[in-house]
């Protein structure tokens, strides 16, 4: 974006990553290498997660199913940014990036204690099947 800047670019532009820059998995594995967590991660079907009425982006941050009003995240026409110059950076450095600044200015503590993203207790339910 700031190279756009410098050379005067204009337009309309979607900036995010082509499809295939990073997989669901690669992301959050670095997310805890990063953070330090030891988190396990547990595939859930997305049906499960609908049928639990979790709301995605929101409740499950950074997921969206593929179908539905947030399927548009998934198909997003980014070629014009490309043919333009834009560079994705490496997931990894977004992510440690990421991170340094909510040790700096936010509460890291946050994010696994229940106060951001789906309840834990909930989370539990659906992984178990009781939801």
């Amino acid at each position: 974006m700031l190279s756009a800047a410098d050379r005067r670019l204009g337009g309309i532009f979607n900036t995010v990553s082509k499809p295939g820059h990073a997989t669901m998995g690669e992301l959050l594995d670095i997310c805890r290498t990063v953070t330090g967590s030891s988190a396990e991660l547990v595939w859930t079907p997305p049906e499960r997660i609908a049928q639990a009425a979790i709301t995605p982006w929101t409740e499950l941050p950074i997921w969206v199913p593929t179908d539905g009003a947030l399927a548009g995240l998934h198909a997003g026409d980014v070629s014009s940014a490309f043919r333009c110059g834009l560079e994705c950076r490496p997931v990894a450095d977004t992510v440690a990036d990421t991170w340094v600044w909510l040790e700096t200015e936010g509460d890291p503590q946050s994010l696994s204690d229940g106060s951001v993203g789906l309840d834990p207790g909930r989370e539990g339910k659906v992984l178990t099947g009781q939801c």
